[in-house]
């Protein structure tokens, strides 16, 4: 587990790498209720950073949409990390720190 802090640059920063792969088609969705509701409640803001994810209204709920966004930039990250062949172990650097996926799997 890895902390992400959901500042401005961060949300920013998931937010477009979402809008890019439901764009392109480099995600894959089941068929939910719950975040079939979520996505309809989510809208897209653009900011001079790129796209955001926010709420039209603040009853709704889309916090699972926020969370996807999360874990498909860590799933993009992971998949541009270095993978040592000694070892099998990917090592991905990510800012200044240095992260260790020992219990991941492809």
């Amino acid at each position: 587990m890895v902390e992400f802090p959901q500042s401005a640059p961060n949300l920013t920063r998931s937010s477009q790498n979402l809008y890019e792969l439901l764009k392109s088609g480099g995600i894959v969705l089941y068929a939910d209720p719950d975040i079939r509701l979520a996505c309809q409640r989510s809208i897209a803001i653009e900011t001079a950073r790129g796209w955001r994810i926010a709420k039209d209204k603040t009853s709704h709920k889309i916090d699972v949409v926020v969370a996807l966004g999360m874990a498909a930039i860590a799933a993009v990250r992971w998949g541009e990390c270095d993978q040592p062949q000694s070892v099998g172990v990917p090592i991905c650097f990510i800012g200044d720190r240095r992260l260790k996926f020992s219990t991941w799997r492809h």
